[in-house]
């Protein structure tokens, strides 16, 4: 765990974003100033930095987030309980995490959509689905008076950008109610972002390209 730190003279207004930049020199960008930095890691195949902002009763647990990805193509990542993921292409993630994280009640509150990230072709689009919650969640849950049902009505930003040793993800797992509250520092953290090699262990980029991939 590291926190993020602005520099600042005493008597000037503290910044609203401070920079960040990856333990890899693959990519660095804007977020938050004040929130808390995690990262998660696997060798150069798979990297997560979640960067989480001050409570809010409005995100699942309370607690906002951001996080950058890292995905290398055909490479297995391992998680707990004995699971792993692979994914052969950006659009072969989208598609096993729609059906498998999401599952048959998604619907998509913002479209697929092509756009540019530090001047690499990438997709954008929102995808909403509620989840069921069991035991003590009291942030972020809404419950149905009439079925009894309790879940989190999760509406999820994404960014993917694929590159040619694999892909990066920009996430905002936010909720319905919660989503707007820190759209713009996700935004933000897209329009600073900037790729400066392909992947963790990829040679640096001499400009940007469409990849193809």
């Amino acid at each position: 765990m590291a926190l993020l730190a602005g520099v600042f003279s005493a008597g000037c207004r503290r910044p609203e974003y401070v920079k960040f930049a990856s333990d890899f020199g693959d990519l660095e960008g804007e977020v938050p100033w004040g929130w808390t930095a995690y990262l998660d890691k696997q060798g150069t195949d798979f990297y997560s930095y979640t960067f989480v902002g001050p409570f809010d009763p409005d995100f699942f647990r309370g607690v906002p987030s951001i996080s950058v990805r890292w995905y290398a193509y055909k490479k297995y990542r391992f998680m707990p309980g004995n699971e792993a993921e692979m994914y052969t292409s950006a659009q072969d993630y989208i598609d096993k995490m729609l059906k498998w994280v999401y599952g048959p009640e998604r619907s998509l509150e913002q479209p697929m959509a092509a756009v540019k990230v530090s001047g690499w072709s990438a997709t954008k689009f929102v995808v909403a689905a509620p989840a069921d919650v069991s035991g003590a969640a009291p942030f972020g849950v809404l419950r149905d008076a009439g079925t009894g049902r309790t879940a989190v009505l999760r509406w999820h930003g994404y960014i993917v950008v694929p590159m040619d040793n694999g892909f990066y993800v920009l996430v905002y797992p936010a909720t319905r109610d919660g989503f707007k509250r820190y759209e713009g520092r996700f935004v933000h953290l897209i329009k600073t972002l900037r790729i400066k090699k392909d992947g963790p262990a990829g040679e640096v980029l001499a400009a940007p390209q469409d990849s193809g991939r």
